[in-house]
């Protein structure tokens, strides 16, 4: 079976700052038997992808993973052009920050 899964990963800058974090969702595809199996499995890829590079402004730049979010089943019959691969309600609070630009 197939599922989407909701990763949630930090990024933390060695230098301390004022300004918010910044987070990244990332859905990825797994193949697996069962939600338990392919839970495991992200669990495995979010932490393969923690890096720690030095940015421009010389500090050190870590992307953590910290959490499995969620784990949807994918139907394969039918996948088509078009095909729905996972959605969720939100509220408008979230919606409003999902619209707000990064600042430079």
């Amino acid at each position: 079976m197939k599922y989407a899964v909701g990763l949630l990963i930090e990024l933390r800058h060695s230098t301390p700052s004022k300004d918010e974090n910044l987070w990244e969702y990332r859905v990825v595809l797994v193949e697996a038997i069962c939600e338990e199996e392919a839970r495991e499995k992200a669990e495995i890829l979010g932490k393969d992808y923690e890096t720690t590079y030095e940015a421009l402004k010389g500090d050190f730049v870590t992307w953590k993973f910290i959490q499995v979010d969620s784990v949807s089943e994918i139907e394969d019959e039918g996948l088509k052009d078009g095909s729905e691969l996972f959605s969720r309600f939100m509220s408008d609070s979230t919606v409003k920050s999902l619209l707000t630009p990064f600042d430079d």
